[in-house]
């Protein structure tokens, strides 16, 4: 059976982890139901550079975290080099 992940599965303690996240989109989306047009929301999509995964909350570390959204250039080259993980 496939094992599911929700958010970073980063070793470390949640400060370490942390310190890899940033913001993609903050307080929205873009969703094809409403044409792909930024909506207003209460979730931001965050992002680890570590472990490449992505996930949406409310959560209030989020006020905290970096924005880094896709279209920085610099995107491509932020994921860490993965390691051997299974």
């Amino acid at each position: 059976m496939a094992r599911h992940y929700l958010g970073c599965i980063c070793p470390g303690t949640t400060t370490v982890k942390r310190s890899r996240w940033v913001v993609r989109v903050r307080n929205g989306n873009h969703s094809a139901f409403n044409g792909y047009r930024f909506t207003p929301s209460r979730y931001s999509e965050v992002s680890c550079l570590g472990c490449g995964r992505r996930w949406r909350t409310d959560a209030g570390y989020v006020a905290d975290l970096p924005d880094r959204p896709y279209t920085d250039p610099a995107f491509t080259r932020d994921l860490e080099e993965p390691d051997d993980r299974p």
